[in-house]
């Protein structure tokens, strides 16, 4: 069982909801998680407005108006993205009606931390361009925000993980920053499978909170042709406060930024393999960028947790 502090830490949550489920299932874990207070949603990647209005949409029905949500970056820090339209969880007839403030998520992010008198720490399930842009902008951020934890990267293989993908040189600046960071990488998420049991659980649940998410999820699995959720942005936002579930070991890391296939893989500089000249190197290059790394899990219990906050009071 998770110790709660009697101080909940207040995060902020920057996300590219609507495209896989993860985010919504990681949004509503943390709502229903004693430990966190979540202050404020960003959206980030592509359609940002419509992403605010699907996180504005699941905020309202779980009765969280009192959060407010921005809509943040569209495009890389040094590149467009390929025109795309609204994420595959935009409901239409729903979502179109719910209006979004005009601030950037950008200056909503630098005047949160630094007009704050306590601690913020923000989880970022998306790519990192909120994060790189609100650090260019006032830098004095590295010295006020009290951390970040990410779903990003892979740490213990070698793979180009989607979000670092999106925008290696974003990623670059925050994992260079020198602010505490805690990344739970792909290497630990992807064994956080739901299954057909579990998924029922949910399907059975009767709050309205729980319907729209298996809304949600039907619309995922029919646009992906995927039918099992996994859980990688939950397992980040339970990485903020868990520690009974997940391992973590102290890594220096960097993002590999020139390689032909290789851009926007993450690695860890003390691999052993690795030649003594380039690890030199890339320590240099990779100035404070030590993390806590997600090194295992127990996914098994992760789960079980995440079901019974996510559905407490709600099965029928």
């Amino acid at each position: 069982m998770e110790n709660h502090a009697d101080i909940r830490e207040k995060i902020i949550i920057d996300t590219d909801i609507g495209d896989d489920i993860d985010d919504a299932l990681a949004i509503a874990f943390a709502l229903n998680s004693p430990e966190v207070e979540v202050v404020g949603l960003t959206t980030v990647f592509g359609d940002t407005g419509a992403r605010a209005r699907i996180a504005a949409s699941l905020l309202r029905t779980a009765g969280r108006t009192g959060i407010p949500v921005y809509a943040g970056c569209m495009q890389p820090i040094n590149g467009p993205v390929h025109p795309c339209g609204a994420p595959c969880q935009y409901i239409a007839d729903a979502m179109d009606r719910i209006e979004i403030p005009g601030k950037h998520a950008v200056d909503y992010l630098i005047e949160t931390v630094m007009g704050a008198e306590e601690p913020v720490t923000v989880l970022a399930i998306g790519p990192l361009t909120n994060l790189a842009a609100a650090l260019l902008k006032e830098p004095r951020l590295r010295q006020k925000l009290n951390r970040i934890v990410i779903m990003g990267g892979a740490y213990y293989f070698h793979f180009i993980e989607w979000n670092i993908h999106c925008d290696p040189e974003a990623a670059n600046i925050v994992f260079r920053s020198g602010i505490p960071m805690t990344a739970v990488g792909l290497d630990v998420t992807k064994r956080c499978l739901m299954n057909a049991e579990q998924l029922a659980r949910l399907e059975r649940a009767e709050t309205p909170l729980a319907r729209l998410l298996w809304r949600l999820i039907r619309q995922w699995q029919r646009d992906t042709g995927r039918t099992y959720p996994i859980l990688h942005d939950a397992l980040a936002a339970y990485g903020v406060f868990g520690e009974t579930h997940l391992r973590f070991e102290r890594e220096a890391v960097a993002v590999e930024m020139a390689g032909k296939h290789t851009r926007g893989m993450t690695f860890n500089l003390t691999d052993r393999d690795r030649e003594e000249q380039l690890v030199q190197a890339a320590v240099r290059a990779a100035e404070g960028s030590a993390v806590m790394a997600a090194a295992d899990v127990d996914s098994e219990a992760f789960i079980a947790l995440f079901l019974d906050r996510l559905l407490k009071g709600a099965e029928a």
